[in-house]
């Protein structure tokens, strides 16, 4: 019996960006939850779609490529989901490679800010990539998946307060350095992709101003957003002729979440939706 009326879940983090299971995790977690499709949308990255899609198709489950961007436009930050784009485009890969290294150079500078104060010890950054293999985009859980694998902290002991810590101790940036919401979209359309305004909670005002620069589509399925929220940006996405998505995001069983935060959601796309973005009825 399946758990979930959503036909797709279309928001999700592996251990390649910062989720808790691995893509075939993931695509076998998803079919046991009764959804019927799934996308991967790393942060900044595309690395473990591949895997996703393959272990997808062998489970007759619905899939497409995807990805998640942060960026800034008019002072504002939003994070922008690309779906269904060439896997393969040159462009696209070289703009990711940089996103990469914009967030690998800001993980590095707090993780040598904390060798320098002496609460990373025994480690080097190097040690951290070899101990993550296959993983072309760092933040704190890589460090700390080192940390573990070296045996110098347990799981348990990793204190994310202290990362949090030394990045404002040692004025580094809250967050990377971040491109324009523009060049996203224009990024993902080139790739022949779509182009949908994630977790749009309290940023229904831009969503026209996001059309005029090329966004296709919103996510109107999403923890962050409450069923009333949920009815007024469906409206809006049909009144404009956009693409309607969904999905867990970091929340929920898929989320690897535990305790307080291991909420029963089963948030994500209707079927006729996600057909609607795959078979570009708008184009």
């Amino acid at each position: 019996m399946s758990l979930t009326s959503n036909f797709a879940n279309m928001h999700l983090h592996s251990t390649h960006s910062d989720g808790q299971f691995t893509p075939y995790q993931l695509a076998l977690l998803a079919k046991s939850l009764g959804y019927r499709g799934v996308v991967l949308s790393d942060h900044d990255v595309i690395s473990g779609v591949s895997e996703l899609i393959r272990v997808a198709r062998k489970l007759d489950m619905e899939c497409m490529t995807g990805v998640e961007f942060c960026c800034k436009q008019w002072g504002e930050e939003f994070h922008i989901l690309g779906y269904d784009f060439d896997i393969n485009n040159e462009e696209l890969r070289n703009f990711i490679k940089l996103l990469c290294q914009y967030r690998n150079e800001h993980t590095r500078a707090i993780f040598e800010a904390g060798v320098s104060c002496g609460i990373y010890k025994g480690i080097t950054w190097q040690e951290v990539v070899d101990m993550n293999p296959g993983i072309e985009w760092f933040c704190n859980d890589q460090v700390c998946n080192a940390l573990v694998k070296k045996g110098i902290i347990h799981k348990e002991d990793w204190n994310l307060a202290d990362w949090h810590a030394i990045r404002k101790d040692n004025s580094i940036p809250v967050s990377p350095k971040l491109v324009s919401a523009k060049e996203v979209i224009e990024f993902i359309r080139k790739a022949g992709g779509v182009a949908v305004l994630a977790h749009p909670k309290n940023q229904y005002e831009y969503v026209e101003k996001l059309v005029d620069l090329g966004i296709q589509g919103i996510e109107v399925c999403h923890p962050m957003l409450d069923e009333e929220d949920q009815k007024i940006f469906r409206q809006k996405a049909e009144e404009l002729k956009l693409y309607k998505t969904g999905g867990t995001d970091h929340t929920g069983p898929m989320g690897g979440c535990s305790g307080k935060h291991a909420v029963p959601v089963f948030h994500g796309a209707l079927e006729e939706d996600f057909m609607e973005l795959k078979e570009r009825i708008f184009g």
